[in-house]
Order: structure tokens, then sequence, then C-alpha cells
């Protein structure tokens, strides 16, 4: 169903100034590393809101940092445009998904007026709580064209995008040791070739400020070091080292024959110059 767009033409402003809220928005694909950085980031200053999180505990109130209001949105927008309830796309759906243009390129008009002005109550309810503030959540980025649509409508936001990667083999791995299935793990390159074309779709058309972290051991610390400093924080390498452990990460770097190798490739390239 299509519906009418009564809202007015809405663009970004790209004229900042001290009176506006920073919100950083984490765009990715599963397990990058979103959460750990997340957590770097809320230790060195930024709110992530006064929500309910996902696998929160009373030693990890912000559990994986994905606030519910965004999980329950993106899972709304899930059945919208693709049809299933799941909060992510299913690894089997992928490959059509690839080939579908217009379930890669969806529109706000796809989406009811009510859940617009719920993403929007979430955000200002977000942003009221500091200065800086962030949210993330894996799968928003694929549906970057209702977030855009929603930030348009909330006054004084300065919107901050950082790009997290990590080697589509090491992602695979991930998805496929998670799920217990590891025959699974080449099927999985159809998913995140869709998250990361649509992650570059975004990079490429954003032309206000933005990070890129590379979740490897011989990057991360380098680009979150630089996205911190970009986001208007001051960098503290005892939060790093309080959060982030590398010997409890699996890492497979290795080419794979799949054209998401080629995308990766183009994300390096956009990727800063090694210090």
């Amino acid at each position: 169903m299509q519906y009418a767009d009564n809202t007015e033409q809405w663009t970004l402003s790209p004229i900042f100034s001290e009176a506006m809220n920073k919100l950083i928005v984490f765009l990715t694909c599963r397990y990058c590393g979103s959460s750990v950085t997340a957590d770097i980031f809320r230790r060195h200053g930024t709110s992530f809101g006064q929500f309910p999180f996902v696998q929160a505990t009373s030693e990890k109130p912000y559990g994986l940092y994905d606030a519910a209001p965004i999980l329950e949105i993106d899972r709304i927008l899930h059945r919208v445009i693709y049809g299933f309830p799941e909060d992510s796309i299913h690894y089997k759906l992928a490959g059509n998904i690839m080939k579908n243009r217009d379930l890669l390129r969806p529109t706000a008009r796809q989406v009811h007026p009510e859940l617009i002005r719920r993403g929007r109550e979430t955000i200002r309810e977000l942003v009221s709580t500091g200065t800086i503030s962030a949210f993330k959540h894996p799968t928003s980025v694929l549906f970057w064209f209702y977030w855009e649509h929603v930030f348009s409508g909330v006054p004084d936001l300065q919107i901050h995008p950082i790009f997290l990667i990590r080697p589509p083999s090491e992602i695979a791995a991930s998805c496929a040791r998670y799920a217990d299935r590891s025959e699974w793990e080449p099927f999985f390159y159809d998913l995140i070739h869709v998250y990361f074309g649509r992650m570059l779709e975004v990079f490429r058309g954003w032309t206000n400020p933005k990070s890129i972290v590379r979740f490897t051991d011989e990057h991360y610390c380098d680009d979150l070091r630089l996205a911190i400093d970009q986001c208007g924080l001051t960098w503290e390498a005892s939060h790093f080292e309080s959060s982030y452990q590398s010997s409890k990460i699996k890492r497979i770097d290795k080419p794979v024959d799949h054209p998401v190798q080629s995308l990766y490739k183009h994300w390096l390239s956009h990727c800063p110059v090694s210090r």
C-alpha cells in the first residue's frame, strides 16, 4: 500500500551550530562490533537514552545497546517492506532482495504516517538526554529512507553516521557460529552484500561529516579514536581498553568468491590512511 505523503518537503540542514543536538547513528551489518563500539562511545559521554535495551541485565543495563523502541520500529518496517516479522533478513531471502530493485529502494510512501510520528517521538526523547546521543540497530541501515525522513522532522538535529565494516569472511563465520550451522556460512554472503550495498549508498550520498570504523585488530583503535574526535568527544585510551578484548574475537580475514568481496574493497578505498 502507498500512503500519501502529507509531510513537508524535507532535507537535513548542512548548516550546523553550537545549539544543535548531535545524533550519532551506527550503520552496519550484524557482527561488526557495534555493541562494543557503542559501549566505548557511552564511556566517552554519549547518551543512548533511557529506554529498555535488548538483553539488558542488572550487570549490563545497556545489554547489546539496541534500544527497544528502535528495534520495534525496525521490526514493523521489516513486515511492511519485506513481508516477514523477523528483525533481520533471512539469509535464504537475501539473494532475491539483491535482484529486486523495489525491495532495495523502498520509499517513505510505503510507511504509514503514524510510524513516522512514532519515530520522531522516539528520536526527540533520545536527543533530550544529552547534547551528544546515539542509537544502533544493525538493520536500521536497510531503512535509512525512513530514518532520514524521521530526522528531518526533529529540529536542531545534526546527524553523524558512523559506518562499521568488517571482512565478509569474519561476518559470515560469526553468523554461522551463532546459528550453530557451519554449513550455512557460504549463504550468508548474499545477506552481507545487501547490508554493505545499502551502507555504501548512504555513505556516497552523505555529504556532511561521517566516519568509518574498521572492526579489525589492525585498524579498530585508530579508526575509533578518529571517529571519537570527529564527533566532538575527547579520546580516553582507558575506555577503549576497558571494553575491547581482542583475544575473545575470532579473526578469519580471507578473500571470498562472491561479489561482496568487491564491495568490501570499495569500502576499504574510502577508509582513512593508517597512521
